[in-house]
């Protein structure tokens, strides 16, 4: 009977550890600049170069953000920025990172980069491939 009551509460104790300030925050940032392959196959992998700035030196990069949409692909760049750090400082490093494109079927596909905001309307850098 001790085994179990000992067994419930380091159970409980575990479950009611709070994971606070090792929290985090998300954000989607724009692409900068876009260069595609000249050529697609099908079932073959493409790399698309995009360069892209972090909002500061805090924000790690986590990704690719890809939307897809039938053949529309809505691209913008993930970072991850700890709650706990306040002193970040602004960061124009232009960084470069490959997104794979490996098209399943022969058709026309649109790329829209996101690249920031105008007049409050979402800004796209677009690119338009054919895949024979």
């Amino acid at each position: 009977m001790k085994k179990i009551a000992l067994f419930f509460v380091l159970a409980i104790t575990l479950i009611s550890c709070s994971d606070e300030g090792n929290s985090a925050a998300y954000f989607l940032s724009y692409v900068d600049s876009v260069e595609m392959p000249d050529s697609y196959k099908v079932d073959s992998i493409s790399v698309i170069k995009v360069s892209y700035k972090r909002p500061s030196d805090c924000h790690v990069y986590d990704g690719f953000f890809v939307k897809r949409d039938d053949n529309i692909r809505t691209v913008a760049i993930q970072f991850v920025r700890p709650d706990h750090q306040n002193d970040c400082l602004p960061d124009n490093t232009v960084f470069q990172m490959p997104l794979q494109f490996k098209p399943a079927a022969s058709g026309t596909y649109l790329f829209k980069f996101w690249s920031g905001r105008t007049d409050g309307e979402d800004t796209y850098i677009e690119h338009e491939i054919l895949v024979p």
